[in-house]
């Protein structure tokens, strides 16, 4: 009994962040699973801005951390947790996918990628491939599927980091130009001489009245005590 109570809490929390996904998406996960579905889908993402791919990509993975919670325990001999997990394992595929989609697309789009975007999108599909030993036993019969999505994502993940460093190079490049300019600039602004009357140093104490000797412009106001 107990160990059917936790899938049941399990199976709730799952169900709240599948709803919670789908909303993101704007349409149910699972209804994606046809052809027609589908290509509609990957017709959509490629008129999202990044902004919203990311979000859509994060929330996917959200999703796919909760799958990995399911209960060790299968109970095989328990008729509804087997036909929980075939619901899940069906999401799980709708979920490849989704997730197919978009990181192909932003393989599309590395250079238009800004230097934040390529570190939140890394990010993202690190914490995705955190999960593979976990889903790879539960769903092994979906391992032909796994196989060619898992490649697809380390292999993104890769151009993602290349383009990254090439981006963090350049901005350090930048940065170091900009530091090297203001030092200069600083430089030759300490050398300008003071031409102007308006320029002379004033002092508040007849003290340094010694210091005329020098034919320093001081104002003729200063007062001078004996």
């Amino acid at each position: 009994m107990w160990e059917l109570s936790s899938w049941v809490r399990w199976y709730a929390r799952y169900l709240e962040s599948l709803l919670s996904t789908s909303r993101v998406l704007g349409y149910f996960l699972c209804s994606a699973s046809s052809a027609q579905e589908k290509e509609r889908a990957e017709e959509n993402v490629s008129t999202f801005a990044n902004s919203d791919l990311l979000k859509e990509l994060d929330s996917l993975v959200d999703l796919i951390e909760e799958t990995c919670k399911i209960p060790d325990s299968l109970c095989q001999d328990n008729e509804l947790i087997r036909t929980v997990t075939v619901f899940v394992s069906e999401d799980y595929l709708s979920a490849m996918e989704a997730i197919l989609i978009r990181v192909r697309e932003f393989g599309h789009r590395l250079s238009c990628l800004s230097f934040g975007e390529l570190v939140e999108l890394v990010c993202a599909l690190r914490r995705l491939e955190r999960f593979k030993e976990r889903l790879s036993p539960l769903f092994s019969h979906k391992v032909a599927a796994s196989e060619g999505f898992w490649i697809a994502v380390a292999e993104t993940r890769a151009k993602l980091e290349s383009q990254r460093e090439a981006g963090s190079v350049s901005v350090r490049s930048s940065s170091e130009e900009k530091r090297v300019g203001v030092s200069e600039s600083a430089r030759f602004g300490g050398r300008i001489p003071m031409s102007s009357s308006h320029d002379s140093i004033r002092f508040s104490s007849g003290r340094i009245v010694g210091l005329n000797r020098y034919n320093l412009p001081f104002q003729e106001s200063v007062e001078l005590f004996a």
